[in-house]
């Protein structure tokens, strides 16, 4: 229908089912370029492997993996909102109840994804999707599992090669390319 945006591995785009175009959904469509690289790939079906495994409501559903016409695709829920990114460049000064409000709920995701030997490894206010679910304005979906690591999976990035975004890097993700669920808690805070 439209493109929504797009990042290192691939844009997203607003799909309609095509036998009910009232069905939505985001599709993530790996670049043409890094089709070709076996890394790339992996990545890319690591992190449906990752959202897959993690049913809760502040974290956002897979539909579907595959390949047409010799795209890789990601299908998820379509959300409907803005990031706290954007929320907090366009509010500057969030209102405390509100701030509360999407910190517990994060909270909560994080706990969530650390109880299944998860670390999402780039917790930032884009990565943060505010949506109004029911009566609930500001109702949390953490995005973007692209560098999320687990233990059950192998490990795809280089030692040494520090991923994630600087201003939300703990000491240790900067200094030596060590990540634990501490290093989201680090993130956690920046974000606070």
């Amino acid at each position: 229908m439209e493109k929504l945006g797009s990042g290192a591995m691939g844009t997203i785009y607003k799909a309609h089912n095509l036998m009910d175009k009232s069905d939505i959904a985001a599709v993530k469509i790996l670049r043409d370029e890094l089709f070709t690289d076996v890394g790339s790939r992996k990545r890319f079906k690591r992190e449906a492997a990752i959202i897959d495994k993690l049913r809760h409501p502040n974290i956002i559903k897979i539909f579907e993996i595959g390949i047409s016409k010799e795209r890789l695709f990601l299908a998820m829920e379509f959300l409907e909102g803005k990031t706290l990114e954007e929320k907090i460049k366009r509010e500057v000064k969030l209102k405390l109840r509100e701030s509360l409000h999407i910190m517990v709920q994060i909270c909560d995701a994080l706990i969530f994804i650390h109880g299944k030997n998860i670390i999402h490894r780039d917790l930032k206010p884009a990565n943060i999707m505010l949506i109004k679910k029911g009566n609930m304005e500001n109702f949390v979906k953490i995005l973007d599992f692209g560098l999320a690591k687990t233990q059950s999976l192998s490990r795809i990035t280089e030692t040494g090669v520090v991923v994630g975004t600087l201003n939300y890097l703990s000491p240790e993700q900067l200094f030596n390319s060590k990540y634990s669920t501490a290093s989201d808690i680090y993130a956690l805070g920046v974000i606070f």
